[in-house]
């Protein structure tokens, strides 16, 4: 048998085994689309009818040993569930305790007796009624008090107020020399305003309108005859979150009275919120 021979029965097989391949081919195919009418293409209902049989799920493979080191594969199970935390928004408790009062100049004038003291005070936006505290144990208090003398004001003349440890605490104080236009209705609360005005304008400026806004009251149009007469202010702030706790003795301006009052300041308590530990299983 010659050369020429032997390469032509070689192609013949190689023909045929390409040929049966192919066939192989198709009819494996033509199975896997009767079982899944996905495969290859658009899906498809089985032209028998029947009912497609369940897909078995495959199960993952194993991770490589070549996957790279700056992916780590950490199993779910070791991986705790961390809830969201957040500073503490307790707000610092600051009470303020008058204690005495001094008054230079009771705005009478020579020959016609003691001053009538309408004054009042705002902690953090608080009203404090002083007048009305100095008389609350039986006595005319600032009500008839003459230049010169010192009023004590009773045990328990105090206001405690809660304030966020961002913010500092304002002291200011709004009142007169009671004439003809009688005692003046200040408002109960304000603290809204007093907040806003030191997130916005954080000095003593801001507060410095807010006082003289509310010091503008003590006089209306029908006793402008006979107007009270303002007896100056105190405006104050203390910064977070120490607000400059002790003693205090500040003078009005221009200097009608002296205010005493002491600062004590209770921290919020300790958070015990604690990260959870991860535990490895």
């Amino acid at each position: 048998m010659n050369t020429i021979v032997v390469c032509m029965l070689i192609a013949i097989v190689l023909c045929i085994s390409v040929i049966v391949g192919a066939m192989q081919n198709a009819y494996v195919f033509a199975l896997i689309k009767a079982e899944d009418p996905d495969a290859g293409g658009e899906t498809k209902a089985p032209a028998t009818g029947g009912l497609l049989k369940p897909k078995v799920p495959i199960a993952p493979s194993a991770p490589s040993m070549n996957e790279e080191p700056s992916k780590p594969l950490i199993s779910k199970s070791i991986i705790p569930k961390l809830g969201i935390f957040t500073a503490s928004s307790a707000p610092y408790k600051v009470k303020v305790t008058f204690t005495s009062i001094t008054v230079h100049n009771d705005r009478e004038g020579i020959g016609s007796g003691d001053g009538e003291y309408d004054l009042s005070a705002y902690v953090h936006g608080k009203l404090v009624k002083l007048t009305d505290l100095s008389r609350s144990s039986g006595g005319a208090g600032l009500w008839d008090v003459s230049s010169g003398e010192t009023v004590n004001f009773p045990p328990g003349s105090e206001i405690t107020v809660d304030i966020d440890k961002t913010l500092p605490l304002s002291i200011f104080t709004v009142g007169s020399e009671i004439d003809g236009c009688g005692r003046t209705a200040f408002p109960e609360n304000i603290q809204d305003k007093v907040v806003s005005t030191i997130q916005q304008v954080a000095s003593v400026v801001g507060i410095d309108g807010i006082q003289d806004e509310l010091d503008r009251g003590i006089n209306w149009v029908g006793c402008k005859l006979n107007a009270n007469d303002d007896i100056g202010d105190i405006v104050k702030t203390y910064a977070p979150t120490g607000y400059s706790a002790g003693p205090h003795a500040d003078m009005s301006r221009p200097g009608d009275f002296t205010l005493r009052y002491t600062i004590s300041v209770t921290p919020p308590a300790p958070s015990t919120a604690s990260m959870p530990s991860l535990t490895l299983k």
